[in-house]
């Protein structure tokens, strides 16, 4: 059984819209699994796009408990 979170399929989390209509802005929150770390996105204005993006590394998938990176 695989899970399409921990395989990179699926997001976490996605908060993002599309809320300007003076351009292709979306802000808001996006986490998501990439090999062994739990990344955080946060885009939080819709004029001049700013970001922070942070990441944690991890052991286990959060929602399936699969041992990530392998042995």
């Amino acid at each position: 059984m695989s899970c399409s979170f921990c395989e990179g399929d699926e997001n976490l989390l996605s908060s993002r819209t599309h809320l300007s209509t003076k351009g292709d802005f979306y802000p808001g929150i996006d986490v998501y699994i990439a090999e062994k770390e739990l990344c955080i996105t946060a885009v939080t204005d819709v004029y001049e796009p700013n970001f922070m993006e942070e990441s944690i590394e991890i052991c286990f998938c959060p929602m399936c408990g699969k041992k990530l990176g392998g042995d």
